[in-house]
């Protein structure tokens, strides 16, 4: 935890360079990391074998980027590689330059969908770019205002590369023809 939420001042805490595995596999539905507050970072990890979600992060101004996630949410499902929820005045994190793959439910325990980037349930600005997505179920997921996808590289989502979501009116196509034609989809 690090950085104070009511402020907006950052907490600079970094976790940068390491290897996880194996992390959270006793006791199901706990992430591999969790990441709360302000202005903090996780990069350039190697992180794999879970059953449930790599990285969940709460709060403002977070950057998730240059990491190799992979073979997570092995016993999960409606969960997100990395995934951030239910709070619209959490704003700001980067999503970028990850490489996320291999870790589809579907394949797995033939239940509902895994979500590469998951913002559930109201989730609002947050940006996702120049992450490829290879092999999970929706390549990202977005519910609610302001969350912007670009230059992104979705391959083998056995559901959708990008699905937009309006909590409160359903599917919007719309955003998502939008968005298409920023993010590649195979």
């Amino acid at each position: 935890y690090g950085g104070n939420v009511d402020t907006l001042e950052n907490g600079n805490v970094n976790f940068i360079n390491n290897y996880v595995f194996g992390a959270a596999t006793k006791i199901k539905n706990r992430e591999m990391i969790n990441l709360y507050g302000v202005g903090n970072n996780i990069s350039h990890n190697n992180i794999s074998s879970s059953s449930f979600q790599a990285i969940r992060y709460y709060g403002n101004n977070h950057n998730i980027s240059n990491n190799e996630i992979y073979n997570v949410n092995k016993a999960s499902d409606d969960a997100g590689v990395i995934y951030a929820g239910r709070n619209y005045i959490q704003r700001g994190s980067v999503i970028s330059y990850n490489f996320l793959h291999d870790s589809d439910a579907m394949r797995n325990v033939s239940r509902t969908a895994t979500m590469g980037i998951y913002w559930d349930d109201s989730q609002a600005g947050q940006y996702a770019h120049h992450n490829i997505v290879k092999g999970i179920s929706i390549g990202a997921y977005a519910c609610g205002q302001d969350n912007r996808l670009e230059n992104n590289i979705f391959v083998d989502c056995s559901w959708n590369g990008i699905r937009f979501m309006d909590h409160y009116e359903g599917s919007d196509e719309r955003k998502a023809r939008e968005h298409e034609q920023y993010n590649a989809i195979a």
